[in-house]
């Protein structure tokens, strides 16, 4: 598999397809001639001007789990790199937005390295734990769910909650915020899961 790398916060250089987000889910990437993804592999060559990127639990084989992107000079794919600082707010009031000088198709974002990672994993449903908090988004995509997880209702009470994305893109600008769940029905802004926790730097890929 074609390898994407990234520089953590300790100075390490990390694949990225190693990195498993919050919701479960890992990044694939593969090379197709064809705009369908007919024929993908893992390795690139010249004839191979399709890139396909997909999020998922598992290595997907099917070429319709991919969203399929132009290589070539023509129709080529755009990428833009970048970061920002969280400002502690969040919710529909107060989303995250990023504009592109293109229509983004997918996006990949990840905070701090240097988060605790959850010991007790008895708080989670059969979830990894993990010490970079990342985001995945492909265009089409306008909700995605989290791993439910054990969370402070008020200062007596912890419930199992579930957190959701929820994504809105119009021409080059992309939306977002997060709304955690309780299992009693209450809800309230999630910080974390909406990557804008005060004074944290994100950074991101787009790819458009």
């Amino acid at each position: 598999m074609a390898v994407i790398r990234y520089r953590d916060g300790k100075g390490n250089i990390v694949p990225l397809h190693s990195i498993q987000g919050d919701d479960g889910n890992q990044m694939y990437v593969r090379f197709s001639a064809y705009a369908d993804g007919t024929d993908m592999s893992e390795t690139w060559d010249a004839e191979r001007n399709y890139m396909g990127i997909a999020f998922a639990y598992r290595t997907p084989t099917n070429k319709a789990d991919y969203q399929w992107i132009p290589m070539g000079i023509e129709g080529a794919a755009r990428i833009a790199c970048g970061s920002y600082v969280g400002t502690g707010k969040g919710g529909t009031s107060n989303r995250n937005t990023l504009t592109f000088a293109f229509a983004p198709k997918v996006l990949f974002l990840v905070g701090d390295a240097a988060v605790t990672a959850y010991a007790d994993s008895s708080d989670y449903d059969d979830a990894t734990p993990m010490s970079v908090p990342s985001l995945f988004w492909v265009d089409g995509i306008t909700s995605a769910k989290t791993n439910s997880r054990i969370q402070s209702l008020d200062s007596t009470t912890s419930e199992k909650a579930v957190s959701t994305r929820y994504f809105s893109v119009s021409g080059n600008t992309l939306t977002w915020y997060a709304s955690m769940q309780f299992e009693s029905g209450t809800s309230k802004v999630d910080l974390q899961a909406q990557m804008n926790e005060s004074g944290k730097t994100y950074k991101y890929i787009a790819i458009g």
